[in-house]
């Protein structure tokens, strides 16, 4: 439930060379994200925000950017955050972002997997 929180539209220049249409769906979504993040809310549904955009748009930097300062606050299971990616990776192979989020877990992690076994197996 985001009720409580503030909707930050995006502004932007319909005729701009740069403008980016999305869906509704989408749009809304990033308006609570937005006012997600102008609160610092750091917390699981924030997190589970992120999964939701990132599903459609695995290419927004801000959107990693902000699930891993999420992850650093409570923690995460690296294993499934390495899903996480593995899943992104099979439909978008190459969102240069996803691959930073992937190496930024693997930095977190205590024991590290043979990457390239990992992803032979998973891929």
């Amino acid at each position: 439930n985001y009720t409580d929180v503030k909707l930050v539209p995006f502004d932007q220049e319909p005729n701009s060379p740069f403008f980016m249409q999305f869906s509704s769906d989408h749009e809304l979504i990033m308006q609570i994200f937005r006012g997600i993040m102008n609160t610092n809310e750091i917390s699981q549904r924030a997190l589970y925000l992120t999964e939701l955009l990132l599903e459609e748009n695995p290419n927004d930097s801000a959107i990693w950017w902000y699930r891993s300062k999420i992850l650093n606050k409570i923690g995460f299971d690296p294993l499934k955050e390495l899903e996480l990616t593995d899943n992104v990776i099979k439909t978008n192979l190459k969102s240069y972002q996803c691959w930073q989020h992937r190496k930024w877990v693997l930095r977190n992690m205590k024991k590290k997997p043979n990457d390239l076994n990992y992803l032979r197996q998973r891929l």
